[in-house]
């Protein structure tokens, strides 16, 4: 029963991420588009990727003014400051990929934008499932080429115990 609340709990917090994306898009966009275009104008000789890294130094310190600023209750205040962290956080990074998708002509509806901005709200926890998928994929695909070959026998095992070690 509470492996079921949790399942329904996560369908909940990803359909509450995802119409918040869109939100912060609709209400947004003309906003991002400006922002480029200001950057573009003050500075006209600017390639793309300087542009994008100036959008991403402005917006992580920005960030880092958030997160300063909701620190400064200490302990009374987390169950407040923590929330509205995450919040403003996130429209930041959703904002910061959004400009610079546009710096490179990307338009917002995009499905594999909203993918990248899932990933990036989804932080490490998206980069470690990736990982897994991987690891499993690429020994699945070394074990079916080698079955394949014909390879049986004592050397199965051998290529087994290769694959289950990990050599990162």
């Amino acid at each position: 029963m509470s492996k079921q609340i949790i399942e329904e709990d996560k369908g909940k917090v990803a359909l509450w991420i995802e119409q918040y994306i869109e939100t912060f898009l609709g209400a947004n966009k003309s906003y991002i588009e400006g922002y480029v275009a200001k950057l573009r104008e003050q500075n006209p000789s600017i390639s793309n990727e300087k542009l994008a890294k100036k959008i991403r130094n402005r917006k992580s310190f920005k960030n880092g003014l958030v997160g300063a600023a909701t620190g400064i209750g200490g302990l009374i205040t987390l169950p407040i400051t923590v929330p509205v962290d995450l919040i403003a956080s996130w429209k930041i990074q959703i904002g910061l990929a959004f400009a610079i998708a546009h710096v490179y002509g990307q338009t917002h509806n995009t499905a594999d934008l909203k993918t990248d901005v899932y990933l990036i709200l989804a932080g490490n926890s998206a980069k470690e499932a990736l990982k897994t998928v991987g690891v499993v994929a690429s020994k699945e695909i070394t074990k079916k080429s080698y079955t394949e070959k014909g390879y049986r026998g004592s050397n199965e095992k051998n290529m087994e115990s290769c694959s289950t070690k990990n050599y990162y």
